[in-house]
């Protein structure tokens, strides 16, 4: 009787260790799978940000390119521009696209203007967009709205670049579609400095921003902020707390 009561209490013991541990697990598990539902990642905030500035999404290298391509076909990097000095033009369209990787769809007001010298000759180039749309990629889909107000320098003849700063304001709900899919509100701001564009293609060729994003997800807010280079090659360098991320523009 002596050993079976010792061998009770043994087989009780290991029990209670098995459930101490099964307990602990299970904590693990749910803390782990709380930080992954409540929070969000770099990884998931550079998304964001890689969407609103590329053309799949019909982004902030779109509406630069807009501007770029305006510039030259009203030939304001010539002495003999097709529009007025100082004279207000707007231009509404739609941009959409569908392809195997994305689609986009987006209603757009811009408007432009030639700064010129006393002289008549073209010397700042200002263009301007308000958008409103949606995109769906293999990664993300979104509703939303941007706003972008450019100048363009370096007009003249001699100059072998023209160079766009300005800013960049895009707003919407995200739908993150990868495993643990989520579903944002985001803000993306963006300085962009010194962006050189190439006078015949209106391609970018190099330049820097600044970016903040804040991103609500489950009624809390998340910020981020990091730096843009443009590499030229439709390539750009995406650096947010720290990390550091190569996307295609393209």
């Amino acid at each position: 009787m002596k050993i079976t009561i010792e061998n009770q209490q043994m087989t009780t013991y290991w029990k209670l260790c098995l459930i101490l541990l099964l307990g602990l697990f299970v904590l693990s598990c749910k803390k782990n799978e709380s930080e992954i539902i409540e929070g969000v990642s770099t990884d998931e905030a550079v998304e964001i940000i890689s969407k609103a500035i590329s053309s799949e999404s019909y982004g902030l290298v779109s509406n630069i390119t807009e501007a770029s391509e305006k510039a030259k076909s009203t030939k304001v990097y010539t002495e003999a521009p097709t529009i007025n000095c100082g004279q207000g033009y707007q231009n509404n369209f739609t941009a959409d696209e569908s392809t195997n990787n994305y689609s986009y769809n987006y209603s757009i007001n811009a408007t432009y203007l030639l700064n010129c010298t006393a002289a008549k000759l073209p010397q700042a180039f200002t263009y301007t967009h308000n958008l409103k749309g949606t995109y769906d990629t293999n990664r993300m889909e979104s509703d939303d709205t941007a706003q972008s107000s450019f100048s363009i320098t370096g007009l003249e003849v001699q100059a072998d670049n023209a160079v766009l700063n300005g800013e960049y304001n895009r707003t919407g709900s995200q739908d993150y579609t990868l495993a643990n899919a989520k579903e944002f509100d985001s803000k993306t701001s963006v300085i962009v400095k010194n962006i050189n564009l190439n006078k015949v293609t209106a391609e970018i060729l190099s330049g820097t921003a600044s970016v903040n994003l804040e991103v609500i997800y489950m009624s809390k807010a998340y910020k981020f902020s990091g730096n843009i280079v443009f590499n030229g090659n439709d390539s750009a360098t995406i650096t947010v707390n720290g990390a550091t991320y190569t996307i295609q523009l393209d």
